[in-house]
């Protein structure tokens, strides 16, 4: 099952490791088997294994991160593959459960959940699990529609049972909601027994229907216009609009095909559009439109980029963070811009890329902390950036900050950090991620060096001249 690695025990060959998505399986003795080897021209040999596997890790298990939304004023929510996905009111604790689905009575979490949108004016959620089928009891799956939606922040989950949707369309390759709620779009991953791009669904008033002119697409609802939904074909470059609640579509522009297909659109805007392009291993570029898909143009200084998002704003600043995974002055990293894409500084560094988006194709910045943003992995979870206003950034040297620190850098030796280039008086300061102060030294110099807990991940926060500057240690 998803077998990645053997590994034998230098000390003890007869053990041995095998590392699966469901942890690690070891045997303390690989050779416990016999041979017998057939003694006749039609016989066949024997082989009997008596190895005994068990699980020899805890608390290790594939976490694949498939999308996440920050809600203005409330929580985050993601979804994730195998485990239905949870409701985080702390990023940094445990949530109590993941997300409980009500069918016929039963509340119960549906596995594995691909999609997921919503709705900013009425604050409605939509996702898609898997599952076309639940079993509420040893006695009864209950057919259930494609779609979960919550109304309550992500605290609770409705599906309708016993659906006229055909239950051959599964998995969500993309989802959508209008601004209000009112409908919703779906794109089926899978057909049983077919293979190719399936018809986009609305979902309205209870009814189902086929939306006309578009299929196999990622679709999107603009965040203010709640009759205008749009949809990108990345295998062929094209997006389209829907002006009629995403009855039907027609295609208006081509920024360009791309190996990812996660279009997104600017908060709080109508028809301000942005798709990450992949051309190929080396080439790409970061389209932007402004007219609802009919014109688009590159973003200057933007290479392959596999993903856009945004966060709230810089402090004094009227358009939302930008954040790119993407390829900037020859440097792959996750990237930020408070100037609506005029500069951007890496926010991750090259220890800490965690192999790259995976299947979840985003970076996606918290709408309510300026800074924070998360990151899909391939099998190791949400990576979040965390921090307080100012913003966190990697440790190295400070970009694009204000007048005050734009002269500082930071430098890690052990267990201490170095600074320079600091205002005298500057505030430095030990938090942990809930806040709490650990230290303070104020710089009499350019120059300090201070030495970091022990254990934990901490924030360094610097104050100098009114502003504020956070990095994680």
């Amino acid at each position: 099952h998803w077998s990645g690695s053997v590994v034998m025990d230098p000390f003890n060959p007869k053990r041995v490791f095998v590392s699966s998505g469901n942890g690690i399986y070891m045997t303390d003795d690989v050779t416990d088997y016999t041979f017998k080897k057939a003694d006749c021209g039609w016989c066949s040999d024997e082989l009997t294994q008596r190895q005994l596997w068990k699980v020899a890790s805890h608390g290790i298990e594939e976490v694949v991160p498939e999308e996440v939304v920050s809600i203005p004023g409330g929580p985050v929510i993601s979804i994730i593959g195998d485990y239905d996905g949870f409701r985080h009111d702390d990023v940094t604790k445990f949530p109590s459960n993941r997300h409980l689905t009500s069918v016929s009575g039963t509340k119960m979490s549906l596995g594995s959940t691909r999609a997921l949108a919503y709705a900013p004016k009425s604050g409605k959620l939509v996702k898609v699990a898997d599952a076309r089928g639940a079993q509420v009891d040893a006695y009864s799956n209950v057919p259930i529609s494609a779609l979960q939606f919550s109304s309550d922040s992500g605290r609770s989950w409705t599906v309708e049972s016993y659906t006229s949707l055909s239950t051959a369309y599964t998995k969500g390759r993309s989802v959508a909601l209008s601004t209000d709620g009112a409908v919703a779009l779906w794109t089926p991953g899978e057909k049983s027994g077919s293979y190719g791009e399936w018809p986009v669904h609305r979902y309205y008033n209870s009814a189902w229907t086929t939306v006309a002119g578009i299929d196999g697409a990622w679709v999107l609802g603009d965040p203010e216009e709640a009759s205008t939904f749009y949809a990108f074909k990345n295998n062929e470059g094209d997006v389209y609009r829907s002006t009629d609640k995403g009855a039907t579509f027609a295609k208006v522009g081509t920024p360009g095909k791309s190996s990812f297909r996660k279009m997104r659109a600017t908060p709080g805007a109508t028809g301000d559009l942005w798709v990450p392009v992949v051309t190929d291993a080396t080439t790409g570029s970061l389209m932007r439109s402004k007219d609802g898909g009919a014109t688009w143009t590159a973003v200057a200084g933007v290479g392959r980029c596999e993903a856009v998002g945004f966060g709230k704003a810089a402090i004094g600043a009227t358009f939302p963070a930008i954040f790119v995974y993407a390829t900037i002055d020859g440097v792959e990293g996750v990237f930020q811009s408070d100037d609506e894409g005029k500069t951007w500084t890496r926010i991750n560094d090259d220890a800490h890329e965690y192999g790259g988006l995976a299947n979840g194709e985003f970076v996606m910045g918290d709408m309510n902390t300026y800074g924070i943003v998360y990151m899909s992995t391939a099998g190791n979870g949400i990576a979040a950036r965390l921090g307080g206003e100012g913003g966190t950034t990697a440790i190295g040297k400070v970009k694009s900050v204000a007048a005050g620190l734009t002269q500082a850098s930071i430098r890690k030796q052990g267990g201490s950090l170095s600074f320079s280039g600091l205002p005298q008086g500057t505030s430095v300061e030990i938090l942990t991620l809930q806040g709490r102060r650990v230290s303070q030294q104020i710089a009499t110099s350019s120059e300090l060096k201070i030495q970091l807990p022990s254990s934990s991940l901490h924030v360094v926060r610097l104050k100098a001249a009114g502003q504020v500057r956070d990095f994680l240690r």
